[in-house]
């Protein structure tokens, strides 16, 4: 689970997600200058009692990552989300399950991007391992364009076990991996499903494959056979989209 802690936000979008979801703002700090153009959400941390600084240009060139557009605010992380929690909170909802699984995505420009697909595709949760991969920093809030503020995070020290724990709930585990046998296109994705994507580098792991009930490629046609594992990401949740919308 994700622990509580407090998390920095940069960009105007991430920032202005921030205010939309209705989180607690610590702090916040603008570039000055720029004031009229993030007065609803000085409004917003004035009323949160948070404390605000007005900064020169050259803090943010020098102090922040690239891509802070002159604001940043420092927020309380959202609360920890378990695998049961989202169940209970799933009671009634007879929308089959759709999660994705991230075994070792080290790269937060490439979580960020995940987690902003799963929000436009209706995914349940994105589950992710805590320990050798990308954490939830700023990069990831702003990759994610904001989105981080609403995708259920489930966080797992071990996603063998919470795998296990999936399969319990009667869903079927499909691995991502170039070259598999069954085509992205011919597998039965309407049912319960999980999908796997493993790192950038190495791909899934042999122990987290043999938990896997298949495995599925995306069809590809020209020279460069890979793509970048947010971009297969997407493929693939669109396709889980656009089976469960077709009437068959």
């Amino acid at each position: 689970m994700l622990s509580t802690k407090e998390r920095i936000v940069f960009g105007i979008n991430p920032v202005k997600e921030v205010v939309k979801a209705k989180k607690k703002i610590i702090s916040l700090t603008i570039q000055k200058g720029k004031e009229g153009l993030f007065a609803d959400i000085i409004k917003y941390a004035k009323d949160h009692s948070a404390n605000i600084e007005y900064l020169n240009k050259s803090f943010f060139e020098n102090s922040l990552p690239k891509g802070n557009q002159g604001i940043v605010c420092k927020v309380i992380e959202k609360s920890p989300v378990s695998l049961q929690e989202l169940v209970n909170n799933r009671k009634g909802n007879d929308k089959p399950f759709f999660f994705v699984v991230l075994d070792g995505i080290e790269d937060p420009r490439n979580l960020g991007a995940i987690i902003r697909i799963a929000d436009a595709t209706g995914v349940d949760a994105v589950i992710h391992q805590s320990h050798r991969s990308a954490g939830y920093s700023g990069y990831v809030s702003k990759s994610s364009s904001g989105a981080v503020e609403y995708v259920n995070l489930i966080e797992t020290p071990n996603i063998k076990n919470i795998l296990d724990d999936i399969k319990d709930l009667g869903v079927t585990i499909y691995g991502a991996e170039k070259g598999a046998q069954d085509n992205l296109w011919e597998v039965d994705l309407r049912r319960p499903l999980a999908i796997v994507i493993g790192s950038e580098g190495k791909g899934i792991r042999q122990s987290v494959k043999k938990l896997c009930e298949g495995m599925v490629s995306i069809p590809m046609f020209g020279n460069i056979n890979s793509l970048n594992v947010s971009v297969a990401t997407g493929i693939l949740c669109y396709e889980v989209l656009r089976q469960r919308n077709t009437k068959r």
